[in-house]
């Protein structure tokens, strides 16, 4: 029965590890999304803000642009801006951040509790059961979408081997899509 019971407690880890390693991912990818809309709006916005002190004859001679067409780029640039706005309005990857980020400290809890558990000999069964009531307790959190879930544990179980071949040798060159991030 208390091997049971270990069983249960690792396989949680395990889950755990996996749903926290993913949901990171998915906290990262949105974050950088918001970033990149957030500058998207605010550059072009503040270039749209020193527009009008220029002059006729500035924007012929310095941009080599005539009147009209100098007018419809700003327009073009407020366009870009507004959309930059409207779609992080809609999308809110700001929101699916802070979601996935709960997410992340809802499942590295989890953990965190298995790996408490495991090493008490035996495994309380009162705890194994509080655990998986934790795990279980996904009210509020976001989903992760079945067509990412594969592509994310791949890259998990990817994170772990990497990790592995670093403890042996930490001066190892990292791939590509590991090595840019601090």
């Amino acid at each position: 029965m208390s091997e049971d019971i270990r069983t249960r407690v690792e396989g949680l880890k395990k889950r755990a590890n996996l749903q926290a390693s993913a949901h990171a991912m998915l906290r990262d990818h949105y974050a950088r999304w918001n970033g990149f809309l957030t500058y998207a709006a605010l550059i072009p916005t503040a270039a749209l803000l020193l527009f009008p002190l220029t002059t006729d004859d500035f924007v012929t001679s310095a941009l080599r642009m005539t009147p009209n067409a100098f007018k419809i780029t700003n327009a073009g640039i407020a366009l870009a801006a507004f959309v930059a706005v409207l779609i992080q309005m809609v999308w809110r990857p700001d929101s699916q951040a802070k979601a996935h980020r709960r997410a992340v400290e809802h499942y590295t809890s989890a953990k965190f509790e298995a790996r408490r558990l495991l090493e008490s000999d035996p495994v309380p069964t009162d705890g194994a059961q509080r655990l998986e009531d934790k795990y279980l307790d996904i009210q509020g959190l976001p989903a992760i979408p079945d067509d990412r879930f594969l592509r994310l544990k791949q890259r998990h179980l990817q994170k772990i081997e990497l990790s592995k071949k670093l403890d042996v040798n930490p001066w190892l060159k990292l791939p590509g899509w590991f090595r840019d991030k601090p």
